[in-house]
């Protein structure tokens, strides 16, 4: 049993063997849980109102004017929410306009050799 074409035709044999058994095993055990995999019931994931009106508007086309307008407010009211904004009583976001954005900017951070652009709108 020394014979070295001996050991390796055996350690094939083996491998080829074990390989085989394997297959089966995993086959067999897929088999068996196959009908315990059904699918979960969605009633651990209701959806909001809010969801239910973006569910909705998902079909709503440009057309159909009322519905479009509702669904404009929502779709904002979920921006919204989505960037942590905050609204005023009136239902506009706080803070959101352009021109308190241009002057909330760093000016520290630019180059001292350099100009500055002039502001936008403003004289030049």
């Amino acid at each position: 049993m020394r014979d070295p074409k001996t050991i390796k035709a055996v350690s094939i044999a083996i491998t080829v063997f074990g390989g085989i058994v394997a297959i089966i095993a995993c086959t067999l055990t897929l088999q068996n849980h196959a009908g315990e995999l059904e699918p979960q019931p969605m009633t651990a994931q209701i959806p909001s109102v809010h969801e239910a009106d973006l569910i909705r508007c998902r079909a709503v086309t440009s057309t159909q004017t009322d519905a479009y307008e509702t669904c404009r407010k929502v779709w904002a009211e979920s921006r919204r929410s989505f960037l942590g904004q905050k609204t005023d009583s009136k239902g506009s976001s706080v803070g959101s306009s352009a021109e308190e954005a241009l002057e909330a900017k760093d000016q520290s951070r630019l180059p001292q050799g350099y100009l500055a652009r002039p502001a936008v709108g403003g004289d030049q």
